[in-house]
């Protein structure tokens, strides 16, 4: 279970920076849903000063799902 959302299923991450239980939520919201590929905004939890808010390109390949955004911070998570 992802900490945070019960959001069942394992996450990879490559940065400690976002707020990765909310991404997982999200993304597996839209996979139960049967979508392939679909974005979703997540936060930079470790900025200083205001937060920032970033999108999220996924995209589903069997029970693998990964997202990344436009500075290359990604997640690869299996539900």
């Amino acid at each position: 279970m992802i900490a945070g959302f019960r959001t069942p299923g394992r996450a990879q991450v490559n940065s400690p920076a976002f707020d990765w239980a909310w991404l997982a939520a999200g993304a597996h919201y839209n996979y139960t849903r049967h979508k392939r590929s679909f974005t979703v905004v997540d936060y930079d939890g470790n900025s200083s000063g205001y937060g920032k808010i970033f999108d999220f390109s996924c995209r589903t390949g069997g029970a693998l799902i990964q997202c990344t955004n436009a500075f290359g911070d990604s997640m690869r998570y299996r539900p």
